[in-house]
């Protein structure tokens, strides 16, 4: 039987000091609303569950991820309820870092994917000092979160265990896929899995989709958008990176389908607020 992670956060957040305005309102009303933070060329965002709590999904590179925070919690407010790492690669952890060193983490989900070299070392360090409570997740697990949910897409145990097993190499394939569910508004968050093992889960259509692995080819497919049918995608990707995404095959995809695409590297953080069976969405930049 999968976990169940349940989190009922209660409490009003008063105004942020220094943010942005619609953020800070939002926040004040006990709101929900994701924030996909300008991290460069990787994966960094937070959703905050409308109780005065925060989840955050990985974190890009360097302090990004610690100044996109700063924009959008309260300054007094030193605690993220949970932290998620969907797989232990360096554009999607290295600012995790930081987190655990400036901010009082309670829960850690990840797949038990091993990383390799000194930054997972670090990070395991963190964590275990951090005295978090470190949950593995797979397919079946459902966490609550306020007034949200995520479901857990992938992996799942089986393939877990025989990547393993078979001292698998390939981290994008350990990705987490998450659904996050609010309402009849719901969310594919997708980490940098392969699209082989997206189209696999996708079991209903969703407003809003966090592209996979920054727009590369390996993410995305005319097969997933059409399982999907998004409204809206975020691509959270970096200026002039150097592998040329999000790619051109990527973004006529998008555009046949008539999904409205968001980018990092233009438009910076990206907001998307939540309320009576909708949603909004507005740019920092």
């Amino acid at each position: 039987m999968g976990m169940h992670l349940r989190l009922i956060l209660t409490g009003v957040l008063i105004v942020v000091l220094g943010g942005v305005f619609f953020a800070q309102e939002a926040q004040k009303e006990g709101r929900v609303q994701a924030v996909f933070c300008d991290v460069g060329q990787g994966d960094g965002f937070v959703i905050f569950g409308g109780g005065g709590g925060q989840i955050v999904f990985d974190s890009g590179l360097g302090s990004k991820m610690i100044d996109c925070l700063g924009r959008y919690m309260p300054f007094w407010d030193r605690k993220i309820e949970i932290m998620v790492i969907t797989h232990p690669q360096k554009d999607h952890m290295e600012g995790q870092i930081e987190i655990l060193e400036r901010y009082k983490v309670g829960h850690v989900l990840w797949t038990g994917a091993l990383g390799s070299g000194g930054l997972f070392e670090d990070w395991e360090k963190l964590v275990r000092e951090e005295e978090a409570q470190l949950y593995p997740v797979a397919r079946g697990d459902r966490i609550e979160f306020g007034d949200v949910n995520f479901e857990i897409l992938w992996p799942t145990k089986s393939f877990m265990d025989l990547w393993k097993l078979a001292a698998g190499s390939d981290l994008n394939e350990t990705s987490i896929v998450a659904r996050m569910n609010y309402g009849n508004i719901c969310a594919y968050l997708t980490g940098d899995v392969p699209v082989e093992k997206l189209e696999d889960v996708i079991d209903k259509n969703c407003q809003i989709l966090k592209v996979a692995h920054h727009g590369s080819k390996s993410g995305t497919s005319d097969v997933a958008l059409y399982k999907m049918q998004p409204k809206i995608a975020v691509i959270q990707v970096g200026q002039s990176n150097s592998y040329g995404h999000p790619k051109r095959e990527v973004i006529e995809s998008l555009n046949k389908f008539g999904v409205k695409i968001l980018r990092n590297d233009i438009q910076g953080d990206v907001l998307i607020q939540f309320g009576n069976g909708s949603y909004e969405v507005k740019s920092r930049l």
